[in-house]
């Protein structure tokens, strides 16, 4: 997706991605995967969930089963071991 400052691509070798931007890697080729979630990061990692910045700073740990947004509420939902966490995007800077 783009960004004031150019394209942020999230690239895969050896079935392993990474965050890259304006000539530089933000992140190493660990993650299984990575997705555009609301212009930040939903990546998994050992079939665990977090989210990152368009930067590679971890916003939510890699430690979630899933991670959802509720568009009633309007805040990202993390669930662990049946145990529903909730997030909000403004928040998320201040942790």
């Amino acid at each position: 997706y783009t960004k004031e400052d150019g394209f942020v691509l999230i690239l895969t070798k050896n079935n392993k991605s990474a965050l890259y931007q304006n000539l530089k890697f933000y992140t190493e080729f660990i993650y299984d995967s990575m997705t555009n979630f609301f212009n930040k990061i939903k990546v998994e990692q050992n079939k665990k969930f977090g989210l990152m910045d368009d930067k590679g700073i971890i916003l939510i740990p890699i430690e979630y089963d899933t991670i959802e947004y509720n568009k009633k509420t309007r805040k990202i939902e993390a669930t662990k071991n049946s145990e529903i966490s909730h997030f909000e995007f403004n928040e998320l800077y201040k942790k």
